[in-house]
């Protein structure tokens, strides 16, 4: 369906209502469209509640060293 093109921008709250709707309707008619969009869901969630750590400087800058090692190269 066209509306999957749209997707990311669906389950932002960035489209407008129109839209909305007609994604929204055939959710309600689609079983597969609304398990995928369910399923996309969780997944946005899941990230949203994982923490997100701080390299510690020191690894962080042997990456850098390294990094910077192999573009001289």
């Amino acid at each position: 369906m066209k509306c999957f093109q749209r997707i990311s921008e669906y389950l932002d709250g960035e489209l407008e209502d129109k839209i909305c709707r007609e994604i929204d309707e055939h959710l309600r008619q689609c079983p597969e469209c609304r398990e995928y969009v369910d399923s996309l869901r969780k997944t946005i969630q899941l990230c949203k509640g994982t923490a997100v750590e701080q390299m510690p400087i020191d690894i962080h800058d042997r990456i850098r060293s390294k990094i910077r090692e192999l573009l001289r190269m």
